[in-house]
């Protein structure tokens, strides 16, 4: 992905998770501050995929990026720690007690991280004007293809309560549940092989 590709997509992700509770909870809590800090994590998270062998897809129409998804196989995840180093630039301006909470929430969502292999769907984000559209389920069935072809289960967690009954209705179950700090919830979802 190029340098103003990679910027599109980074907008489309600040404006795809712009209302997503975690993000509220955790980031700062300037609405402008935050989504500087939306937008240089998710340049960290892309620049990541790509140094440690993320496998992204993104959907268009025309030349408007309008979702994206992004996977990790097994022994992909999690990335080397150096890998932390792409997001100091958020945490550097996102302020001491954003920056603690958010440390605090990848701490928990860490540590539910499923230990067996499977396929991991680390980011799926619609462009907001593309939301049910059909974007989402045609980026997951990608991601369902790539999970029969390396015959493993996949793994995710979703931070926004409207999108667990999503994933259910594409064959994933709730596996477990935890609070993040500011009052936000994180629920990890597998779906077995088919």
């Amino acid at each position: 992905m190029g340098p103003e590709r990679r910027r599109e997509a980074v907008r489309m992700l600040t404006a795809a998770f712009d209302d997503d509770p975690a993000w509220l909870a955790v980031g700062p809590r300037s609405a402008r501050l935050r989504r500087r800090v939306m937008d240089l994590s998710h340049w960290g998270e892309l620049a990541v995929a790509g140094r440690f062998d993320g496998h992204m897809r993104v959907a268009q129409r025309g030349s408007a990026l309008e979702g994206l998804a992004l996977t990790y196989a097994p022994g992909r995840y999690p990335t080397p720690w150096m890998s932390e180093a792409y997001y100091l630039p958020a945490l550097a301006i996102a302020g001491l007690p954003a920056s603690v909470r958010s440390l605090r929430a990848d701490s928990i969502i860490e540590a539910a991280h499923p230990r067996r292999p499977h396929l991991y769907l680390s980011l799926l984000a619609v462009a907001p004007e593309a939301q049910r559209t059909g974007v989402g389920g045609a980026l997951l069935g990608w991601v369902f293809e790539q999970a029969e072809r390396l015959e493993l289960p996949v793994y995710l967690e979703a931070t926004k309560a409207i999108n667990v009954p999503y994933y259910e209705g594409h064959g994933f179950t709730v596996t477990g549940e935890a609070g993040l700090p500011g009052g936000a919830r994180a629920w990890f979802m597998w779906r077995e092989r088919t």
